[in-house]
């Protein structure tokens, strides 16, 4: 059986003009961090960050690497658009939107 899962490795995140950070606050992301999936889960997973676009406050950008038991499935990078008008600090990963199915 094929074991999707999210390299937490490869969770790094860049503020302007510096260069990538690994990530070590998780957040939302956490209760996916060291478990296996099915393909079907992954892709749902994956969906759903897409809609609520993770990010950390005043980061430009948050990367991460979806596997394949040990090859590359997906690699995604998210784009924060609101960086400068945030304040930095917070280096938790938190979602920007909410869902759509819950509105």
């Amino acid at each position: 059986m094929e074991e999707y899962y999210i390299n937490e490795k490869s969770i790094r995140y860049c503020y302007p003009y510096e260069t990538d950070k690994k990530v070590t606050d998780y957040g939302v992301l956490a209760e996916y961090i060291g478990k296996k999936f099915s393909r079907k889960e992954m892709d749902k997973i994956i969906a759903e960050m897409i809609l609520r676009h993770p990010y950390i406050d005043s980061s430009m950008r948050l990367y991460l690497d979806v596997m394949r038991n040990q090859s590359y499935y997906h690699m995604l990078v998210f784009h924060n658009y609101n960086y400068n008008k945030q304040e930095k600090g917070n280096e938790s990963i938190k979602y920007e939107t909410e869902c759509i199915e819950n509105n």
